[in-house]
């Protein structure tokens, strides 16, 4: 259950860092970076969940804990992004 909640907060955190903040935005004006220009994995929520994922999950257990975690946070993020829920 936790390895889910874990997948779950991971994939609504960087929905609403990129989505609803912008903070990718902030962060290349902070900058002075053209907004153009790309920031992997700040300035794609799918990149993001993955990453974040990956590091909740290895906080909680092992590499395989968080690699699992970190593939279920991309397929929330995809389910959540896809559907139109934010």
């Amino acid at each position: 259950m936790e390895l889910l909640l874990n997948a779950l907060s991971a994939a609504v955190a960087s929905l609403i860092f990129v989505e609803i903040l912008a903070m990718d935005l902030k962060i290349k004006k902070w900058l002075n970076l053209p907004e153009e220009m790309g920031l992997k994995p700040l300035d794609c929520p799918l990149c993001l969940s993955f990453w974040t994922g990956l590091i909740l999950g290895l906080s909680s257990g092992g590499l395989l804990i968080g690699f699992q975690t970190a593939c279920i946070a991309v397929l929330f993020e995809r389910v959540i992004y896809k559907n139109e829920w934010i």
